[in-house]
């Protein structure tokens, strides 16, 4: 017969037994789940930290494994007790995930982790906007301020786009600063030296 299994929120470290410790609700009654520590090892496998972030990283497949014993009949009274060899063979009973697609060398040779992983024109269209942020952050220039932040919004915008995330991220801080600056009513501020 087909049983109603869902789960609770509630999740707790039960020390005295070493296990993670949540409820299943099983047609309308209440069952204590537990996991013991190496299971939940077993389960996070090279991802496992401490037993309460294993579960929480974990607990979509310590959840459908509870529900596969649950339905297997080893519900004991009120209480399932997942073991080491219960992941183990759960594991091996389902299909492997597919493996991921050959991916596609990228166009550079020197990639250094900050590379700009889009095409150039939407690389394009995300510096112009930014420009277009800063021609209206210009508008609202304070009467003091105004004809500097004309100035540095000319030199601002003429700057070709730029080429790494890294240096999207720079000018993007760039842009910020000259914004509240041209806002403020006082000095002219720092230019912003881009390592890049």
């Amino acid at each position: 017969m087909a049983q109603r299994i869902s789960f609770f929120t509630y999740s707790e470290w039960d020390s005295d037994r070493a296990c993670m410790a949540f409820i299943a609700l099983v047609d309308g009654r209440r069952a204590r789940c537990l996991i013991r520590s190496e299971a939940l090892v077993e389960l996070a496998q090279k991802d496992a930290g401490s037993p309460i972030l294993s579960f929480a990283q974990s607990r979509e497949d310590v959840e459908e494994l509870a529900k596969t014993l649950i339905q297997q009949g080893r519900l004991d009274r009120d209480e399932l007790v997942i073991r080491h060899s219960d992941v183990v063979e759960y594991r091996s009973s389902r299909p492997a995930p597919p493996s991921p697609p050959d991916l596609v060398p990228a166009a550079t040779t020197n990639f250094d982790g900050r590379q700009m992983s889009m095409p150039d024109v939407d690389r394009q269209e995300i510096w112009q906007s930014i420009c277009d942020r800063q021609k209206l952050a210009c508008g609202t220039a304070s009467p003091a301020s105004a004809e500097r932040a004309q100035s540095e919004l000319q030199a601002f915008a003429s700057r070709a786009a730029p080429t790494t995330a890294h240096e999207l991220n720079l000018r993007r801080v760039e842009a910020n600063r000259l914004s509240a600056s041209w806002r403020a009513d006082g000095t002219p501020a720092e230019s912003f030296r881009s390592s890049v």
